[in-house]
């Protein structure tokens, strides 16, 4: 994580005083291991308002999304969670949280009031044919830049060029 913990008990406090729905985990790198989640779990827990939701946002760079997603399922929370996650894992980048993914889990392991066939359907009759025009996911080049923990729009740029090999974007 790239906040120390006295920076996030600061936060906390704030967000005590302010009362919002919700205060979120952004795994804006997409960089974060298991042993990292754990850790902003246990600090945000002990110390938010347990009347505050706690959310979580990551990006998939280094394919820990899901992974830390089950993390936060399975902390033993009493407050409410909220993970966000899209379908097939769609967005920028190497992408999200995949939705498919989540209900699965989801319904070995928490709920059983979901069915992921629709969800599979949208894959299928909406996101296919744009993925394959736009596509996102895993890429050497964005792990690359969660690894050195750099922020993903350098990647974006760099990439943009087109004349760029990862050998090279690695010493820049």
């Amino acid at each position: 994580a790239d906040y120390e913990d006295e920076s996030i008990l600061e936060l906390i406090k704030k967000a005590n005083h302010l009362k919002p729905f919700a205060f979120y985990i952004v795994d804006t790198l997409g960089a974060m291991s298991e042993k990292d989640i754990l850790h902003m779990l246990y600090l945000i827990d002990k110390n938010l308002d347990e009347s505050i939701a706690l959310g979580f946002h990551s990006h998939n760079n280094l394919q820990m999304s899901f992974s830390n997603a089950q993390s936060m399922i399975n902390f033993g929370f009493e407050r409410d969670i909220i993970i966000d996650c899209s379908v097939y894992g769609m967005g920028r980048g190497a992408g999200n949280t995949c939705t498919e993914l989540m209900v699965d889990y989801l319904l070995g392991n928490a709920d059983n009031n979901y069915d992921v066939l629709p969800i599979l359907e949208i894959v299928d009759n909406y996101l296919m044919p744009f993925y394959l025009q736009h596509p996102w996911g895993y890429s050497v080049a964005y792990f690359l830049a969660s690894s050195m923990h750099c922020h993903p729009n350098y990647v974006s740029y760099l990439l943009g060029k087109q004349n760029i090999q990862v050998s090279t974007i690695s010493t820049l």
